[in-house]
């Protein structure tokens, strides 16, 4: 997939992101393939995808267009911003910061 075409993709699923859940709290729906207690952490630098199956239960293989849209749903826009300088430039150039 093109960077340009991602990039218009992932602009128009954060503008149909009500503002009051960028920083909702998982659903039960998510906690049943997570792991419990997790906390968000700084991922600045890290593998991404080999971070994310970490945070899976046992037996839960992660599929990037299952999984990808319902985690990004509960990050914490403003714990995430702290973290990560990269999150927030992503969050400014679409507008939602």
């Amino acid at each position: 997939m093109s960077r340009r075409i991602l990039e218009e993709f992932l602009v128009a699923y954060m503008q149909q992101l009500p503002l009051q859940n960028r920083n909702a709290q998982p659903s039960c729906i998510k906690r049943v393939y997570l792991r419990e207690k997790l906390k968000q952490k700084n991922y600045e630098g890290k593998h991404g995808k080999r971070e994310l199956k970490r945070l899976f239960r046992k037996g839960i293989q992660y599929n990037e267009v299952k999984h990808g849209p319902e985690l990004f749903e509960i990050v914490r826009f403003a714990v995430a911003e702290k973290n990560s300088p990269s999150f927030k430039e992503f969050t400014q150039y679409l507008g939602r910061s």
